[in-house]
């Protein structure tokens, strides 16, 4: 890679330098020293830490962690006049040197609604979150003024602008003209900064945007509104590696500075209530807790067709293949009854953690060469997994651990009866009809269920019928319910906030 000129390190921070000034209501004049300077003494006397989270930007071209704006600030206390210039720079330079954003320029987004969308925007990824987001912001982009769509640098050290392939990845998914190769990318671009603006985060950051976003939230003066999935890595740890404790520790961190979380469940929204009412021990308030449901809504779907001759016995499990997800369970229960002389095919659709899938893949190898009709799909496109959810008999998804259970309101959507947890989200679920439900840890209540629907035709038809009658939830109505729990019921609300 060439060096980069250092004129236009000089010319990036100057730019910079001027859009916080102007930010901050200041007309930037005069050289660049003396602007900066002017700069510093604005954050150092500042009552709130928004100028002095700002002021770490224009210098380094990066966000801020926690200590970052700490140190400045404390800094900031203990000098004044020129030697304030010279010690913040002194205590940004781990910052400038770890970031390498000097040559970065600055847009300020003033009073608008942001969004990160990092995971969605950059992969070919389309299973849980990644609906959801898809899902949304395909609705907000629309029909809402002023939302912004950002994905962070390749060194998460600062949030920028997404591409125009980017963008087509989160809102225009589904479209056959959207292009789908290799592009060069965007992350050194100019970083996008909000302020007096409501941040929406919609996935689950990774711990190096965590941490910054954190720093935000604490400190910038925005409105930081979370969706809330879950909290299993730190409730059900047992199931998972231990890095994914650690990463969600710094995603909590976060949680604890927003303003405001919104869980996809009741149950994932009682989760976090617990977490945030351990917080008071801090002498921390935390953010409001609300809940608004996924809906029942499978969009790329081919239509439903009542056609008992095409009823294979198709069992279906949908989800990634993880020990929470309890598909051991399930291959144990169609073992019985494939024993008790059953007649079914199983289908596993969906993506696979690493530490997980050797072992189970070779258990499920195992099985076939015995003569066991087994299929796994972990790359099945929407309109194969609609065909997977028409064709089937019953889905089963015996979770041990859910924030929602999108494949269980996905099924039903499409009239599939289906097997699941008789508890948490997947319960919540399962009040409107259509549903068996069973306790996960216990082998004989999911091989009971599952042979009553293989046996009975009657059992079948009754749970499609309830299905059928479940009240329509769409991906409409949970983008502007979401819209009304964040940005309208925003503290301060933002220009953002009107339709």
């Amino acid at each position: 890679m060439s060096a980069v000129p250092s004129s236009v390190f000089a010319q990036a921070t100057a730019q910079r330098v001027d859009a916080a000034l102007t930010a901050l209501g200041e007309t930037p004049a005069n050289g660049v020293a003396e602007r900066l300077a002017r700069l510093v003494e604005l954050a150092r006397r500042a009552e709130s830490t928004d100028a002095v989270w700002l002021l770490i930007i224009a210098v380094c071209g990066a966000f801020p962690r926690q200590d970052d704006v700490r140190a400045v600030r404390r800094v900031l206390d203990l000098v004044e006049g020129p030697r304030a210039v010279r010690r913040v720079l002194a205590t940004l330079r781990p910052l400038i040197i770890e970031c390498g954003g000097l040559e970065r320029r600055l847009q300020i987004l003033d009073h608008v609604v942001v969004v990160d969308v990092d995971f969605s925007a950059t992969h070919e990824h389309n299973t849980g979150i990644q609906r959801v987001v898809r899902e949304t912001m395909a609705s907000w982009v629309g029909t809402r003024a002023d939302v912004h769509l950002a994905a962070w640098t390749r060194a998460s050290s600062a949030l920028r602008a997404v591409s125009a392939a980017e963008r087509d990845r989160v809102v225009d998914w589904g479209s056959p003209t959207r292009f789908r190769g290799a592009e060069s990318s965007a992350a050194d671009g100019d970083i996008v900064v909000p302020w007096r603006s409501d941040v929406v985060i919609v996935e689950v950051p990774s711990a190096a945007s965590s941490e910054r976003m954190a720093a935000l939230a604490e400190f910038s003066g925005n409105r930081v509104h979370l969706v809330g999935y879950d909290t299993i890595p730190i409730v059900s740890a047992d199931m998972l590696h231990p890095r994914e404790a650690e990463k969600f520790a710094s995603y909590l961190t976060l949680v604890k500075h927003s303003t405001s979380i919104v869980g996809i469940s009741e149950s994932a929204a009682q989760e976090f209530s617990g977490y945030i009412s351990a917080l008071r021990s801090q002498g921390v308030t935390g953010p409001q807790v609300s809940s608004c449901a996924l809906p029942a809504e499978l969009t790329a779907a081919s239509e439903i067709v009542d056609d008992p001759a095409d009823d294979r016995m198709l069992v279906l499990s949908v989800g990634s293949h993880e020990a929470r997800k309890n598909h051991r369970a399930l291959l144990f229960a169609s073992e019985v009854l494939w024993r008790e002389g059953f007649e079914f095919e199983l289908a596993l659709v969906g993506r696979g953690s690493a530490e997980y899938i050797g072992a189970f893949d070779a258990e499920i190898a195992r099985m076939v060469a015995r003569g066991r009709p087994i299929t796994v799909r972990r790359d099945a496109g929407d309109e194969e997994l609609a065909e997977f959810y028409r064709r089937a008999r019953v889905m089963v998804f015996p979770s041990l651990h859910e924030g929602y259970g999108l494949p269980v309101a996905e099924a039903l959507s499409r009239a599939t009866p289906v097997i699941t947890t008789a508890y948490g989200s997947t319960a919540e679920i399962a009040r409107d009809g259509g549903c068996l439900v069973i306790d996960p840890r216990d082998d004989d209540s999911l091989v009971d269920a599952l042979r009553s629907v293989l046996a009975d035709d009657s059992l079948v038809e009754r749970l499609r019928d309830e299905a059928r009658r479940r009240p329509e939830r769409t991906w409409k109505q949970y983008a502007d319910e979401l819209w009304a729990a964040m940005i309208q019921a925003s503290p301060a609300g933002s220009a953002g906030g009107a339709a």
